[in-house]
C-alpha cells in the first residue's frame, strides 16, 4: 500500500512539475496505418492527415478531431489518393490543402506522382496539376498557408541516363487555382549539383514570411523568404524536417548523421539573424520529427532507438518536450513503439499524432496534452 503511494505521488509531482495538469491521452485512430500531419482548426479541433491500408494498398485519409470529446469524422476524398497517401495538411480558415503522392499508370508501369487537392466545404478538388509535370516521378511532402496563398514542397526523381538524382520542389498555389513555380528562386545549394538525397520537406509561415527546410544530398538546407527574396540562408551537416516561427526565431529540427550509418544524432536549432543556434537534447541519438510553438510554448517530437540488451532487437520510443524557453524543454509524454510525427497547439491543448505498433500491427494515433 505504501508503495502506491509513493507511485502515485511522484506520478503527480511529474506532471506538475511541467506545464501539464492531467494525464495525456492517446486515441487509437481505427482504419489507419499512420498519421503524418496535423493542424490547428480551432480551440477545440484540430485536422490530421495519413494513410490507411488494405489488402497491402495504401490509401490517403484526412478528417477532423474533436478534442473536448476526442471523436473525429474523415474527409470524404472519393479516388484521391487511392494507392498512395498524404504527408500534410493545411489550412486557411475555410480550406484545406492536402499534399501526398500517388501511383499512376503509365504504360505498363506504375510511378509515383505529387497528388495535391483542395477539400472544402465537404468536397474534395484535384488540383495536382498545378504542380508542373515534370516533377513526376515525385512526391509532395509538405504544404502550408502563408496568408495570401499556398505553399507546396516536394521531391522529384530525375533520370539522365542510367544515373537517377533527386531535385527539390517549391510551388506556389494562389486561391483561383493558379500556380507559380519557385523552385528556381531557390537558393543553388538547394539543388545543384544534381545529388540523392534532395527536398524540401518543411515549410512555416509567419508575417509575410515563409521558411523552407530539406536537404541536398548530405546536407541540410535552410532559407527566409522575406516577401522579396530568399534570405537567411544557410547549408550544413543533416537534415531539416520540421520548422516552426517563435520569438526567438525559426525553430528546426531533424537529424545529423554520425560516424554509424545506422545511427543518427538529434538536430534542434533556432535560426535568426545572427545566424543558427544548435540546442543540445539530452536524447544524443535519434531524431527530431516536430516542432512548434504557441502562447508560449515550445514544443518537440523526438524518437530514439531503444536496445533490449538481452536479445539485441531494437524499438523505438516517441517523445514529446515542453518547455516556456527552447533550452527548458521537459518530456511530457514518452510511449514505447510510438512515433509521434507532428504537433499543433490548439487552445489549451497540445495535439501529436502519429502511429502506434503493437503486435506488429501499426495503428493512427493522436496525443492531446492539456496545458495550464
Amino acid at each position: 500500500m505504501v508503495a502506491l503511494i509513493v507511485v502515485a505521488v511522484a506520478f503527480y509531482l511529474y506532471y506538475s512539475s511541467t506545464s501539464l495538469f492531467n494525464v495525456p491521452v492517446v486515441k487509437a485512430m481505427s482504419g489507419t496505418y499512420t498519421l503524418n500531419d496535423v493542424v490547428e482548426v480551432n480551440g477545440n479541433v484540430v485536422a490530421f492527415a495519413g494513410s490507411s491500408q488494405s489488402n497491402n494498398i495504401s490509401y490517403g485519409v484526412a478528417g477532423e478531431f474533436f478534442i473536448q470529446n476526442s471523436s473525429y469524422s474523415f474527409f470524404n476524398l472519393g479516388d484521391y489518393f487511392q494507392n498512395g497517401t498524404i504527408y500534410s495538411i493545411a489550412y486557411n480558415g475555410s480550406a484545406f490543402l492536402l499534399a501526398g503522392a500517388q501511383y499512376i499508370r503509365e504504360g505498363n508501369v506504375s510511378v509515383l506522382q505529387p497528388e495535391v487537392a483542395l477539400y472544402a466545404d465537404g468536397k474534395a478538388i484535384n488540383v495536382s496539376q498545378l504542380i508542373p509535370s515534370f516533377y513526376t516521378p515525385g512526391q509532395a511532402y509538405v504544404a502550408a498557408w502563408t496568408g495570401k496563398y499556398w505553399l507546396v514542397g516536394g521531391s522529384a526523381l530525375v533520370i539522365e541516363g542510367t544515373a537517377q538524382y533527386n531535385v527539390p520542389f517549391l510551388v506556389k498555389v494562389f486561391p483561383n487555382l493558379t500556380s507559380v513555380d519557385l523552385t528556381s528562386r531557390l537558393p543553388a545549394f538547394f539543388y545543384s549539383p544534381l545529388s540523392v538525397g534532395t527536398g524540401v520537406y518543411a515549410l512555416s509561415s509567419q508575417g509575410g514570411q515563409f521558411a523552407v527546410g530539406g536537404s541536398h544530398l548530405f546536407n541540410y538546407t535552410f532559407a527566409v523568404f522575406n516577401g522579396t527574396s530568399f534570405v537567411d540562408s544557410l547549408d550544413g551537416v543533416g537534415l531539416i524536417l520540421t520548422v516552426a516561427n517563435s520569438p526567438d526565431g525559426w525553430l528546426i529540427g531533424g537529424f545529423n548523421y554520425s560516424s554509424k550509418p545506422d545511427v543518427t544524432l538529434t538536430l534542434l536549432g533556432i535560426v535568426n539573424g545572427s545566424g543558427v543556434h544548435f540546442i543540445d537534447l539530452k536524447y544524443a541519438v535519434g531524431v527530431v520529427v516536430a516542432v512548434g510553438y504557441g502562447d508560449g510554448e515550445y514544443v518537440v517530437s523526438v524518437r530514439i532507438p531503444l536496445i533490449n540488451e538481452a536479445s539485441g532487437t531494437v524499438s523505438e520510443e516517441g517523445i514529446v518536450l515542453m518547455g516556456k524557453t527552447p533550452t527548458s524543454l521537459s518530456e511530457v509524454y514518452a510511449g514505447i513503439n510510438v512515433s509521434v510525427n507532428s504537433l499543433a497547439l490548439a487552445g489549451d491543448h497540445v495535439v501529436g499524432v502519429g502511429y502506434k505498433v503493437s503486435n506488429q500491427v501499426r495503428e493512427g494515433i493522436i496525443i492531446v496534452l492539456r496545458v495550464t
